[in-house]
């Protein structure tokens, strides 16, 4: 999930988390959630965190950019069934 530059930082991606968070464990065929992330993303690592995900990996140099550098990719889940 993406949030504009403009409206990042009051909620929104907090909100549109619970949302999916919520519909998925009232879908017993979706068992866990998935997603990637850019390893230098602290703010949305934090925020999948506190919304109970798990780091299950990480993708080494996943990611380079025009200048040359690189970024890991961390693999994250959260089971919602038991």
């Amino acid at each position: 999930m993406s949030i504009h530059p403009d409206y990042q930082g009051i909620g929104i991606g907090k909100i549109m988390l619970d949302s999916l968070i919520d519909w998925a464990k009232s879908n017993p065929r979706i068992e866990t959630i998935r997603l990637k992330v850019h390893a230098k993303n602290l703010r949305a690592i934090s925020l999948y965190e506190k919304c109970g995900f798990i780091h299950e990996g990480r993708e080494v140099k996943a990611l380079k950019f025009s200048d040359g550098t690189y970024d890991d990719v961390l693999l994250m889940a959260l089971h919602v069934q038991p």
